[in-house]
């Protein structure tokens, strides 16, 4: 048969023309089969190969073969299958020979292929051993065609299809022909693995390899989970990163993996390399399987973390822009989840930081998620260390903007997240926000601005609005210029303008108001940082409030708008920040705006932008404030608004028409303030009075006595009410007739001083208006007082008494009247003494300081009466002389900052105590141990809890101070004190002791420091002096040196006020005192040196280091002195000294010293202004004591030694018409004279500076010269003392460089002097032609009318006797240029 299959036709028309003939062969062979047992196999053999070398000949491309051929190859096929059959081995050869063709692609080809496979049952046969070379054979010629589906028609590549998946390999396990039987797979594992991998890799082009791939995955899923040659494990994780990629072969190999735990221990490694190239193929998909399947959940237990992110960090920066979001989706957003709730490594912080920075840099709406996962790990990062790294986080955050986030999502807010967790870290590692500072300043300019999109602007993305709101938050403050400020001010002008064109913006709108309301609020951060602004960014301000606040106040649903709370947030650093009257002027449109929507309206808000701008610039600037007075009357008396009351009594004396028209109704609203605003409008009310008493009528002095009757507030409102009721009884006593009674009533129930002083003032002033007929009324009421038991008490008794006396003074007779009701009282020493006064006993006459000083209370009184009727000008320029301290009111209140006292606590518990009640700072200042006098100075400070807390602490140890504080306010009922300053202790972790072994005093203002030796008993007679004159003192009585001792002197120093060195020879020498002297000069407090003995020490001692610049003078004792007395004139030196830094304590001073600063010379010229009382009766003054001086043109300022030089002065230039205030005359009261001497010196034309050794020396008197110099004031020296050259040396020598002095010191040796009087010649005319150069505008101001000499001390009365009337000297000359003049 095989010889005639040889000779066959390959023509289709001439085979079938011989078809008859073939089959007749074909039957031949059959017949042949089954005659020749022993040949048949050979003859089979034969026959399949000419039947294979047929078909493989056939031009079956070019012509199909006709179906006569396909049925002839079939039978002979068929018939060989029979037995005996051929060997497999045979078969499978026959097989390949048309596999290994390229002529498989055809139906004819196929088919014998089929015919081959149906007939032998190839599969079946195969597997029955099995034959692994075989199928290993079969699979490699299979593999050795593509079947690619471009390169096969489709009719073709279908029918192979099925062959191939459903014959040859078969999901139906009813095949039993197929070859991918279970069994047969586990077998020659291998070998289907070699045939899966090359399906894998033409699966994507090949359906025929993608069918035969799926069936394959189906048949045997665990198909690589196990290898006999674990290198072929690597070959596979190899090949399915080779191109192409088959996503089938990638997940059978994944699940595997996942499967078989060693075999992803064996290849963790390589898997890592195989995620990492599918990563940078883009095959994120194919990644992801194998990241999810295997590494995901297994990173805490096998997976190297700090590998897996390094890949990460490799890989993420080089994926495709288009993958980056599937990458997050499908591998970062697990990988950060699990990384963050992983008990990772703190030395992997920086790595993770860095892997964040990666994640962000994707810029992927998914990212960011993925980063503050990372960046999310609690307790993991080292902050401080990573803050440089903190711009880029940062930057990348920032960079985000450019994404349109169209629909709202939620993806980009994270972004908010990790800019916030920056924020936060920012706020406790300032090394944060320096890194972060540029980029988010950067980025807040730029977001502030619309975006600009094609070519309009519209707003950013909501996630741009929700990152600005921390981004603001990492800004350095401290960093911030004025040039930021003025763009982010022009930037909200914008937004103010053009905000309606956001409003279709209303899914983005709420994220841009919350932005600039943020923004705003930053801005004023910056401005307070900034502190002083330039006049154009206060420009750019001004316009910027006035254009939000005439814009709606509030949206229709209440809220208050956008444009409005921009200014609500910005007002107040603003006003801080103005320092001028230019800048205020800036905001004047915007002031009178707000008032009038204030006014309109009534609302709050606005009363409280007005409130703010004058309770910041009003006291420093009242030029601006005189401008809104009639605003500020119209808030008190129309609306209730009292917060600007303080201004008022500054602006009576600039422009005080207003308050006059409006006088009564200041009076009513007297009735409606607050307790907090009524001390300003009682001063205010007080000025008026006091200025224009005849604006005062009976009907509002009776709305006040009403209101004292129904008083339901506290004691200190009453007082107030009373201090005003006291300045009108000086001037309209008639209005209080009717109310004796109820200021006698109060006097005994109050026991006030405010209430004494208006009765007081009322029977004076009454007395003097009346005359004798009043006095004796006046008396008989009083002595009615005195006999009633049930009004009277031992409080009142002396000030009814004392009243009596003013009365006798002006009127003795009326007293002489009265003298037998007196006689019922003489049991009480005051009325003794009144009793003496009346009969002018020598002992009354013991009392002379006492009655003078009676008489000088009657003189201020009767002056008050008569000074009413003057005109309201002269008053207003009193005060005028005082607008430099009002205009320089905040440099007070900045040295009477406590400076001393906790910032946690101590301004909540002065405010607590400066509220009036029985129990304020007033009790606490005497249980302090606190002179009723020092009280009464400190009632007229601002703000008297400040200074007494102040120098509480400044006396005595942390621990000891709040101990005794609070120890003290529990005593006196103040638990709500005490409680703020516990909580604040408590909160600050601070540790006190609630009980201590401690005295708690206030120290004497005096410290005497001395060495202790015999010759050293003068000091306790110089302590025992101070105090007779109205000084306590403290000197170390225990020579021991314990710690004890060292401790009460330390507290000493500290508490005393001034400080004392009795210098000898062994004080200088000892350690101890030296100790103490450096003590006494680190703290601060003036220090006085006073010579014991005649001594001298080296210029190079540490005590001459110390104290060399002090001056000093001699207070020792020498043989024209007793041994118990001092030089002459040397201890009143010494309390001038003293007296230039604390008042004496008046309840001390002996009648010895109570005038001690009263110079003894003879025919002083005294200044007294002349008053009519209506009936030509005139005032004057007849007592040794000048007049105190208002208007102060020169100031002599010299140093104690030459007092009497300088009272020459003085009294030379009275003469010649100048007004002269000593300061030796100012010793009364309890101001400090240093406070006395400066307020002298700022309204004086020009300052005398008299000088000698020890003035270049004194430090009184270079601050009094540096005060000069500082205001500008011409100054002008005379030279008293030689000092070898000018300008002298030392401090002041800068100040007298460019001065010319008149010499003095030589004069005293001129011809033209006359006694010896230095004041007489040549200079003294030359200084007085200067002096006219220097005051022109003072020519004829003083007539001769004001030039008084008297002869002896008396006070202002009543007319007496002709021989006793004080006789007016011959006045100065006229001087054609008058001057008036105040000495310092």
């Amino acid at each position: 048969m095989d010889g005639y299959i040889q000779q066959l036709t390959h023509d289709n028309l001439l085979f079938e023309d011989q078809w008859s003939k073939t089959l007749n062969q074909q039957i031949q062979f059959i017949n042949d089969l089954k005659k020749c047992n022993d040949d048949s196999l050979t003859l089979k053999l034969n026959s399949l190969n000419a039947i294979i070398d047929y078909v493989l000949n056939e031009q079956s491309a070019k012509v199909e073969p006709i179906s006569n051929k396909y049925e002839f190859v079939e039978m002979i096929i068929k018939q060989c299958c029979g037995d005996p059959r051929p060997s497999l081995e045979f078969i499978v050869h026959n097989l390949l020979r048309i596999l290994e063709t390229n002529k498989i692609f055809d139906r004819w080809h196929l088919a014998c292929i089929k015919s081959h496979y149906y007939e032998f049952r190839l599969g079946a046969w195969l597997l029955m051993k099995p034959s692994i070379d075989l199928i290993e054979s079969i699979f490699r010629s299979l593999q050795r065609h593509s079947f690619l589906n471009d390169e096969v028609d489709q009719q073709i590549q279908v029918q192979w299809e099925e062959f191939l998946s459903e014959k040859i390999f078969s999901k139906f396990s009813d095949n039993s022909n197929r070859l991918n039987e279970e069994e047969a797979m586990f077998a020659i594992r291998s070998s289907f693995q070699q045939l899966f991998r090359h399906a894998a890799r033409m699966s994507h082009r090949s359906c025929v390899w993608s069918k035969v791939l799926s069936i394959l995955s189906q048949t045997l899923p665990t198909l690589f989970d196990h290898y006999d040659d674990l290198n072929d494990s690597h070959v596979d994780l190899l090949e399915c990163v080779m191109l192409p990629i088959s996503p089938d072969y990638i997940d059978l190999l994944s699940q595997s993996y996942k499967r078989n735990f060693e075999l992803f221990k064996i290849n963790l490694s390589q898997l890592l390399i195989v995620i990492e190239k599918l990563l940078l193929m883009d095959h994120i998909e194919e990644a992801e399987k194998f990241f999810l399947q295997n590494i995901l959940d297994r990173i805490d237990a096998e997976v190297d973390i700090d590998a897996l992110v390094r890949m990460f960090i490799r890989v993420c920066p080089l994926i495709n822009i288009h993958c980056r979001n599937q990458l997050c989706k499908g591998i970062l957003r697990f990988l950060t989840d699990r990384l963050r709730e992983s008990n990772c490594s703190i030395e992997l912080a920086t790595l993770f930081f860095e892997f964040a920075l990666i994640l962000l840099d994707l810029h992927t709406n998914e990212a960011p998620e993925s980063a503050w996962n990372i960046l999310d790990k609690s307790e993991f990062y080292q902050w401080q260390e990573l803050a440089p790294r903190f711009t880029d986080l940062v930057r990348l955050c920032v960079s985000y903007d450019i994404i349109d986030q169209k629909h709202c999502s939620n993806e980009l807010d994270k972004l908010e997240t990790i800019l916030k967790l920056a924020s936060d870290k920012a706020k406790v590692y300032p090394t944060i926000l320096k890194a972060t500072h540029a980029e988010a300043l950067q980025a807040i300019l730029r977001w502030s601005e619309s975006m600009q999109n094609d070519m309009e602007k519209v707003p950013w993305s909501s996630h741009v609005y929700k990152m600005g709101l921390p981004a603001l938050d990492l800004i350095d403050n401290q960093r911030v210029t004025t040039d930021t400020c003025t763009q982010l001010i022009i930037v909200l002008q914008q937004k103010v303008i053009v905000n309606e064109k956001y409003s279709n913006q209303q899914s983005t709108l709420p994220f841009i108001e919350r932005f600039f309301t943020c923004l705003t609020q930053h801005l004023s951060i910056f401005i307070e940082s900034c502190k002083m602004l330039p006049h154009e960014v206060h420009k750019q301000l001004a316009a910027l409030c006035l254009s939000a606040i005439i814009r709606p106040l509030k949206y229709e649903n209440g809220q208050i708008s956008f444009d409005h709370n921009i200014v609500l947030t910005l007002w107040h650093s603003i006003c801080q920040s103005l320092t001028n009257k230019s800048d205020a002027g800036l905001y004047e449109k915007f002031l009178k705006r707000i008032h009038l929507l204030a006014t309109e309206k009534n609302d709050p808000s606005l009363f409280g932008l007005w409130d703010l701008f004058w309770n910041s610039i009003g006291t420093k600037i009242i030029s601006i404030a005189v401008n809104y007075v009639d605003e500020f009357l119209i808030n008190i008396i129309d609306h209730k608004q009292f917060s600007q009351v303080s201004l008022l009594p500054m602006l009576y004396l600039k422009q005080s028409q207003p308050f006059h028209d409006r006088f009564d109704n200041l009076i009513k609203a007297f009735f409606n303030t607050d307790t907090s605003c009524i001390l300003s409008l009682v001063q205010l009310l007080w000025i008026i009075t006091r200025t224009h008493p005849e604006l005062i009528t009976s009907a509002q002095v009776d709305r006040l006595f009403a209101s004292t009757k129904y008083h339901t507030g506290t004691t200190n409102e009453l007082t107030l009410i009373f201090e005003v009721l006291a300045v009108i009884t000086n001037t309209r006593p008639h209005l209080f007739h009717n109310y004796h009674d109820l200021l006698v009533h109060f006097v005994n129930e109050q026991k006030n001083a405010s209430n004494f002083d208006c009765l007081q003032g009322y029977f004076v002033a009454s007395t003097i208006v009346g005359g004798e007929k009043t006095a004796y009324d006046s008396l008989t009421v009083l002595i009615d007082c005195l006999k009633s038991d049930t009004q009277i008490t031992n409080d009142t008794r002396p000030q009814i008494v004392y009243i009596c006396q003013l009365i006798g003074i002006l009127d003795k007779q009326a007293l002489r009247y009265k003298r037998k009701e007196f006689l019922a009282f003489k049991s009480y020493g005051e009325c003794r003494i009144l009793l003496d006064f009346i009969d002018d006993r020598n002992v009354y006459r013991n009392k002379e300081s006492s009655i003078t000083q009676i008489r000088e209370q009657v003189a201020r009184i009767e002056k008050h009466l008569f000074k009413a009727k003057y005109d309201v000008q002269y008053i207003m320029k009193v005060f005028k002389s005082e607008e430099l301290n009002v205009t320089n009111l905040d440099t007070f209140f900045y040295e009477k900052t406590v400076n001393f006292l906790s910032t946690n606590w101590g301004h909540d518990v002065i405010k607590l105590l400066n509220i009036r009640a029985d129990n304020d700072w007033n009790l606490l200042g005497q249980h302090f141990g606190y002179s009723t006098s020092e009280l009464k100075h400190l009632a007229l400070e601002v703000n008297p809890s400040m200074i007494l807390l102040n120098e509480w602490f400044m006396t005595h140890n942390g621990e000891e101070a709040i101990y005794g504080l609070v120890k003290i306010l529990d005593e006196i009922g103040r638990q709500d004190v005490t409680k703020v300053i516990r909580e604040a202790i408590s909160a600050s972790n601070e540790d006190t002791s609630d009980h201590l072994n401690l005295e708690i005093k206030r120290f004497p203002p005096i410290f005497l420091s001395y060495y202790h030796s015999r010759n050293q008993n003068i000091v306790p007679i110089l302590k025992h002096r101070l105090e007779k004159a109205g000084y306590a003192c403290w000197m170390k009585n225990d020579q021991t040196n314990t710690l004890q001792t060292f401790i009460k002197r330390d507290s000493a120093v500290r508490g005393a006020k001034v400080h004392i060195c009795c210098l000898n020879s062994s004080y200088i020498h000892s350690d101890e005192c030296l100790h103490e002297i450096q003590l006494m000069v680190n703290t601060g407090k003036p220090l006085i040196i006073w010579h014991m003995e005649n001594q001298m020490w080296s210029s190079e001692s540490a005590f001459e280091q110390i104290v060399g610049r002090y001056s000093y003078s001699s207070l020792y004792i020498n043989e024209s002195n007793s041994a118990n007395d001092f030089p002459a004139g040397k201890f009143v030196e010494l309390l001038g000294r003293i007296r230039y830094y604390v008042a004496p304590n008046p309840d001390m001073i002996s009648e010895q010293y109570y005038n001690w600063f009263v110079p003894q010379i003879d025919n002083l010229i005294f200044l007294q202004p002349i008053s009519n009382g209506g009936k030509n009766y005139k005032t004057m003054l007849k007592n040794n004591t000048p007049l105190v001086i208002n208007e102060t043109q020169i100031v002599i300022s010299y140093e104690w030694d030459r007092q009497a030089d300088i009272v020459a002065l003085y009294k030379r230039l009275t003469q010649f018409g100048y007004r002269c205030w000593l300061d030796i005359f100012q010793m009364n009261g309890a101001d400090s004279l240093l406070k006395k001497i400066n307020a002298g010196i700022r309204n004086a034309k020009c300052v005398l500076a008299c000088v000698t050794q020890k003035y270049t020396k004194s430090i009184y008197c270079r601050r009094e010269m540096s005060l000069a110099e500082t205001l500008s004031k011409p100054i002008v020296p005379l030279l008293l003392e030689e000092t070898n050259r000018w300008p002298p040396i030392g401090p002041m020598s800068l100040i007298f460089a460019e001065t010319t002095y008149f010499d003095f010191c030589s004069s005293r040796n001129s011809v033209d002097i006359v006694d010896n009087d230095i004041w007489s010649g040549e200079q003294f005319e030359k200084l007085l032609c200067h002096l006219t150069e220097i005051v022109p505008e003072a020519e004829v101001k003083m007539s001769r009318r004001h030039t008084l000499v008297t002869s002896c001390a008396t006070t202002p009365n009543r007319p007496v006797d002709d021989e006793k009337k004080t006789t007016r000297l011959q006045s100065a000359p006229t001087v054609p240029k008058s001057r008036a003049c105040s000495i310092m």
